[in-house]
Order: structure tokens, then sequence, then C-alpha cells
């Protein structure tokens, strides 16, 4: 009888270690919303760029996992994308979007679990593809949603926890950009735009970001819920 408590023991052990072994990311959540201008369009190249301290700007990180939040702290949060503008309407063209590809997706960050032990921290790698839509606008107002795939297989995969990002080929990130007192609407009603002009051309012009990161390649969300998440967030921003 006691041995076979022991085995049972030894058996719930194994699994439990299998269990923590077994554990991967699933998502890391990056937001942004602290009313520093985190994108540019300037001749062609889209840029979002968010770095701790810089003009005041400070990230938000949340790392999880299928077993949860990774436990612990994360500080200076820097996450650069580059990309750049092909055509629009290459593809994805029900609700039109722009197309995009080339550049870089880098995120790093520094992560303690306990204030003592502090590690350094990299996800990056080169962009594949990505798209933006101008989801709304108004003359005070628009909201741009954008997805870009990229392919950290071919950068760097350095993660705390368990370091697992288990992504196969290309991996996705989700991003909400705000602008606040643009009027993209001519964008939208003139989609030529997108090869000459900047964005934006007058200040000031807050834009805002909040990213989700996944392991996979995921669907382009619907354009009515990334707005809805967009205005439930509005009061997060502070306006200049």
């Amino acid at each position: 009888m006691r041995r076979n408590h022991a085995l049972t023991a030894l058996a719930t052990v194994m699994a439990v270690v299998a269990t923590v072994q077994a554990a991967q990311y699933t998502e890391i959540q990056n937001n942004a919303f602290d009313g520093v201008n985190d994108a540019s369009y300037v001749a062609g190249a889209f840029t979002w760029q968010s770095i701790d301290g810089a003009g005041g700007a400070s990230n938000i990180l949340t790392l999880i996992e299928d077993t949860g939040i990774v436990p612990g702290y994360t500080g200076n949060v820097s996450l650069t994308i580059t990309t750049y503008f092909v055509d629009y309407n290459t593809t994805l063209t029900n609700p039109p979007r722009a197309y995009f590809t080339g550049g870089d997706l880098k995120l790093t960050f520094d992560y303690t679990p306990d204030l003592v032990n502090i590690t350094s921290h990299e996800l990056s790698g080169p962009i594949s593809e990505a798209s933006v839509e101008i989801t709304s606008t108004s003359p005070t107002l628009s909201v741009l949603t954008g997805i870009i795939r990229f392919n950290s297989n071919l950068g760097v995969e350095n993660l705390p926890s368990s370091n697992n990002w288990p992504a196969p080929g290309e991996s996705t990130a989700v991003a909400l950009t705000f602008a606040i007192g643009a009027d993209l609407s001519p964008f939208v009603q003139n989609p030529e735009l997108w090869r000459t002009a900047y964005m934006p051309e007058l200040p000031p012009v807050i834009f805002d970001s909040q990213y989700s990161l996944f392991p996979e390649e995921r669907p382009i969300p619907e354009p009515a819920a990334l707005v809805l998440l967009a205005l439930g967030s509005i009061g997060l921003l502070r306006r200049r």
C-alpha cells in the first residue's frame, strides 16, 4: 500500500514538473497610453516607437503564459516597429487597408522577479507584411489599427520565465493607435495620400498605442471590435 502511495506521489510530482516545463507564452501586452507621441508616417515609412523615459513615455508590459501572468516587474521597455508602404488595397480589401512590408519589430525590456535580480530580454524579428486601416475619423479624433507579422525565429527570442515563445514561423502584433486632434478622412477619401502625405502634418497631435504580440499568425480583428476597445480606452489618454 505504501509503495502505491509513493508511486502516486511520484507521478503527481512528475506531472507538476512536466506542467511547469511545458509553460509557454501566449501573449505579450504593451500598453503605452501615456500622452506621448508613438507613431509617425513620413516618406512611406510607418514607425511606432515607445521608449520608457523618452519625453515622459511609459510602458506597462504584461507577460502572459498559458499558466497565467508571469509574476515580477518590467522596466526600460522599448518597442520599435518600422515598416514601409507598398500599396493600397494590395491585400485585405474589405475594408481597404494600406499594405506595408519590410523593416523590423523589436521589443526590449528588463525584468526582475524580486526587485533584486535583473535580467535583460528581447523579442525581435524582420517584418514580412503589415497593414494599417483608418477605422474612424472626426475633426478631433481618428483611430488607426494595424496588424504586423514578424518572424522572431530570424531575430531574437529571449524572454523571462519559460523563455518559450512557441512561434513555428511568423508571429503577430496587433496595434491600436489613436490620433488626438488629427482628421485623417482625406486618407480615406483619397488613398493616394498614402504615397505622398505625412502623418501628422500639423502639430500638436498625440498618438497613443496599445499592442498585443502573439506567437502565431492571428486573423485580422474586426474593425468594429477594435473601435469599441479604442473608445473605451480614451479616458486613459492624456491630452497635451
